[in-house]
């Protein structure tokens, strides 16, 4: 039982000595039906008012001014999924624009061949949005 009980320790103890640290914010946009999060590892959130959207890390550039990254949405319904049930997954274009000056970003997300969704944010500005219903 000793034994047994050395070998659990260990293994929790690799584990949590393993585990990296969760990103951190670096900045926060929000705006009218959106709110972009940047992470320190380079990756991007993204939140609609009925879906959400990620950047996986490294690949949102986080000194450029002009942005164009392929990402992924899933879009929420309003209603509770059933047990198991896992939303299905759409590519992603995001395109933005952004001026750290004025604090000020134009975003364009886009799902295949359906029309660009625009909008305007604001740097460190609590976003609007609105959950499906």
């Amino acid at each position: 039982m000793k034994k047994f009980l050395a070998l659990v320790a260990l293994v929790m103890v690799t584990a949590a000595g393993s585990a990296e640290p969760a990103p951190t914010v670096v900045e926060q946009w929000g705006g009218e039906g959106i709110e972009v999060l940047l992470l320190d590892d380079g990756s991007a959130r993204i939140q609609f008012d009925c879906a959400a959207g990620w950047v996986e890390p490294k690949d949102w550039p986080q000194t450029k001014s002009k942005i164009n990254v392929k990402g992924t949405l899933v879009r929420h319904t309003g209603v509770r999924p059933p047990p198991g049930y896992r939303p299905p997954r759409y590519a992603a274009t995001y395109k933005a624009s952004i001026d750290r000056k004025k604090g000020v970003m134009t975003f364009t997300s886009k799902i295949g061949k359906e029309r660009a969704e625009r909008y305007s944010l604001k740097l460190n500005e609590e976003p609007v949005l609105r959950r499906c219903m």
